[in-house]
């Protein structure tokens, strides 16, 4: 799942415009995706953000999902000396 914090109007959540919910369904562990993007800050790679996260959606429990950093405009602005110009692969 996705949200988009500015479809309609621009507005940021804590400067971010979308976050990504990615379920944990063949994770038995619970850990595996978010430990990998640790394991890739700490050895210099660039990557996105990511913490566990309940969601719930009109009151109802959805599930725990990984809440991932959308890789966009603010990422790239964010993370390269050139403020994200240019194509990222």
């Amino acid at each position: 799942m996705k949200i988009d914090f500015d479809e309609f109007e621009e507005i940021t959540f804590y400067g971010l415009r979308k976050l990504n919910f990615h379920a944990l369904n063949t994770d038995e562990s619970l850990l595996r995706a978010r430990l990998g993007y640790e394991m890739y800050r700490r050895m210099g790679v660039i990557a996105s953000r990511a913490v566990h996260g309940q969601l719930v959606v009109n009151g109802t429990l959805l599930g725990l999902f990984i809440v991932v950093e959308q890789i966009d405009e603010s990422f790239t602005a964010a993370r390269f000396p050139n403020g994200g110009l240019g194509n990222l692969y």
